[in-house]
C-alpha cells in the first residue's frame, strides 16, 4: 500500500527511480511520439510504432482536473491514442522474462470497436508463433481472450463494452493465473507456465497491423509480483475518475 501511495503521489508525476526496487520491472507515462522513457532504472524504453494522436493535459492532484484545476472532461488526453495501425513496442529484455515467477499486468483500455480483433498485447516473435509469452485480445464478439503457447488459455463470457474505459488486471499468483477487469476475476488459469524473455508491443499484433486496437490506452504498468487485492483496488482507485468510473 505504501507504494501504490508513493507512486500515486497526490497525482503528481512522480519520478519511479526514487521507489524502484526488485518487483517493479517498468513503468511508462505518456511522452509523446518519441520513445517513452521507463521511470524505473531498469531502462526498458518503448518506441510507438506508426502514429499514435497525443494530447498533453497533465492531471494535477485532483483526479479529473489539470495542473491549473481546469476540468479534465475529455477522459481520453493524455493517453496513448490508437487509430489501427500504431502499436507502442517494449524491447526484449530480461526484466520482461517472467519465468516461473509471479507477475501483472495492468492497464486502461479504451476500444472503439472489435471488429478487427484487436490485440492489446503480444509477446510473441511473430504472428503465429507457439511461444510461452503472455499475449491478450479482445474477440470480435468483445470477449477477453488470453493466449500463451498458441492456445487459449483464459476465455471470458465478460464483455468489453465499447467507448468506455475498462481497468485490466492480469496477474499470476503461485500457479494460478487470474484476469480482473473493473476490479471483478473474469477467468483463471492453472499456469505451469515458464515463460520466456521477449519483447511486448502493446495495441497490436505482431507484425499484423490489421488486428491493432482502434482507441486509447493508459497506464501500462509491468510487476514482477501478484498484486493483492488491495494494491488492485487502489490503482483502480487512482484512475477511476480520470477513466469515468467511479471509486470503489
Amino acid at each position: 500500500a505504501s507504494e501504490i501511495r508513493t507512486l500515486y503521489n497526490n497525482g503528481i508525476p512522480y519520478d519511479a527511480t526514487n521507489v524502484q526496487n526488485g518487483d517493479l520491472q517498468g513503468y511508462w507515462r505518456n511522452d509523446g511520439v518519441g520513445i517513452w522513457d521507463d521511470r524505473t532504472t531498469n531502462d526498458n524504453d518503448g518506441t510507438p510504432g506508426g502514429s499514435p494522436s497525443v494530447l498533453f493535459f497533465p492531471e494535477g492532484s485532483t483526479a479529473g482536473e489539470d495542473t491549473l484545476s481546469f476540468p479534465l472532461s475529455d477522459t481520453t488526453a493524455d493517453v496513448l491514442g490508437l487509430h489501427g495501425a500504431e502499436s507502442f513496442d517494449i524491447l526484449k529484455n530480461n526484466d520482461i522474462n517472467f519465468g516461473s515467477k509471479d507477475f501483472t499486468i495492468e492497464f486502461w483500455v479504451y476500444s472503439n470497436g472489435v471488429s478487427q480483433t484487436p490485440y492489446l498485447f503480444d509477446g510473441r516473435s511473430g504472428a503465429s508463433a507457439n511461444e510461452a509469452v503472455p499475449t491478450m485480445y479482445i474477440h470480435t464478439d468483445s470477449t477477453l481472450i488470453y493466449w500463451v503457447s498458441n492456445s487459449a488459455r483464459i476465455t471470458t463470457t465478460y464483455t468489453i463494452t465499447a467507448n468506455t474505459w475498462t481497468h485490466i488486471v492480469l496477474s499470476r499468483s503461485g500457479a494460478t493465473t487470474t484476469l480482473y477487469a473493473d476490479r471483478v476475476s473474469v477467468g483463471t488459469w492453472a499456469d505451469s507456465t515458464t515463460y520466456i524473455e521477449a519483447p511486448l508491443i502493446v495495441g497490436q499484433r505482431k507484425d499484423t497491423p490489421a488486428n491493432s486496437l482502434i482507441g486509447a490506452m493508459d497506464e501500462f504498468r509491468i510487476y514482477h509480483k501478484a498484486l493483492s487485492s488491495d494494491e488492485r483496488t487502489q490503482n483502480y482507485n487512482h484512475g477511476a475518475e480520470a477513466h469515468g468510473k467511479e471509486k470503489v
